[in-house]
């Protein structure tokens, strides 16, 4: 587990002269079915691991119903995010979708959301890193907009994970469904927008824990899909490749890679006033915030209502902390994921 070498550090440091991308629009949409803890009691469940996944801190979680695919779910924060910019679809240069599951292997979800959005001059790609995808997705979006390729990108993140779930064991009780977005554009004051990133992955982890295609097990509901599919995409725990190595990388690599980030800013955690963080679990949440140095009241819960919805979890909060006008001009917000592979990104806003 060496670290990033030293050219890769340059390598990502600011360019000086480059614009920035600020987020200025956001949007999110949860379905309306909330899935609450005692619906677990019904069924017979095997513990995977009684510390990470029998007692997450999620007592709610939203729930697709059975009609919905991820694209509905991204349409609906795509549009919602673009109003809150006040722009119009035909002004979006790119839109990056990451599909958590997508419709289809192929075609990518994103070229049915370009299509849906009516965004008629834009490209349209799939960018997919597990949970981290949409911090990677903002860091994507500011390397274009800092060299003039685009000046208008949206971002979209959505996970309907609970039809990828073991029904036999605690797994199943992590995950919710939703998805957020938000969209960039240059910004207009100097020093503000998106003024460091950093990101890492190891990929030695790359079998300890995923989704793979499976025989869905247990939970009646699933019998539509059964009959459907012979074998559908299935969330799993490998206990016998490096598991205990990952738990010890999943509660310190995010906060790591945070302060490597805040660093290269020139800046310390007490210089951080938003503080968003992935929500997959209590103490992950818990490790990751005191790892990075930073009180609770600067970090926000979404875990209890909505569950882990992994690449979607950080959009989602976000717009809810927009809307309730808690960031101010030149605040520092900071967004923290890991994702599964294992992927590790930090991003770093300056508010506009």
């Amino acid at each position: 587990m060496g670290g990033i070498p030293a050219r890769v550090m340059k390598m990502r440091g600011e360019t000086k002269g480059m614009r920035r991308a600020a987020i200025v629009g956001t949007g999110s949409y949860l379905p309306e079915d909330v899935r609450r803890n005692d619906f677990f009691e019904g069924l017979s469940l095997k513990s995977v691991d009684e510390v990470y996944f029998d007692h997450t801190g999620a007592e709610e979680r939203r729930i697709a119903p059975p009609y919905m695919k991820s694209s509905d779910m991204e349409y609906e924060a795509g549009k919602r995010a673009i109003e809150s910019a006040g722009i119009k679809p035909e002004e979006i240069d790119l839109i990056i979708v990451s599909s958590l599951i997508p419709d289809e292997i192929q075609p990518q979800n994103a070229a049915l959301i370009q299509h849906k959005l009516g965004a008629k001059s834009a490209a349209a790609i799939n960018l997919d890193s597990a949970c981290s995808s949409f911090i990677n997705g903002l860091i994507v979006a500011n390397s274009l907009i800092a060299n003039g390729t685009c000046n208008t990108i949206l971002v979209i993140s959505a996970a309907i994970t609970t039809r990828t779930l073991d029904y036999t064991d605690t797994t199943c009780t992590m995950f919710g469904d939703g998805a957020g977005a938000a969209v960039l554009k240059p910004a207009k004051t100097r020093g503000c927008g998106l003024i460091v990133s950093d990101f890492f992955s190891d990929g030695s982890f790359y079998y300890t824990m995923g989704r793979k295609l499976k025989k869905p097990r247990g939970y009646e509901g699933m019998k539509n899909y059964i009959e459907q599919l012979p074998e559908r995409v299935m969330f799993y725990v490998d206990k016998e490749k490096r598991y205990e190595e990952l738990k010890d990388a999943a509660k310190n690599r995010p906060a790591e890679n945070a302060k490597r980030a805040l660093q290269k800013a020139g800046l310390t955690s007490a210089d951080i006033d938003h503080l968003f963080l992935h929500q997959p679990h209590k103490l992950l949440i818990d490790c990751w915030r005191e790892g990075i140095g930073v009180p609770k009241e600067k970090t926000y819960d979404t875990l209890k209502k909505y569950g882990n919805i992994s690449n979607a979890s950080i959009p989602v909060t976000l717009d809810e902390v927009v809307r309730s006008s808690k960031i101010k001009r030149n605040d520092i917000v900071v967004f923290c994921s890991q994702g599964l592979g294992f992927n590790f990104s930090t991003a770093i806003f300056r508010w506009e």
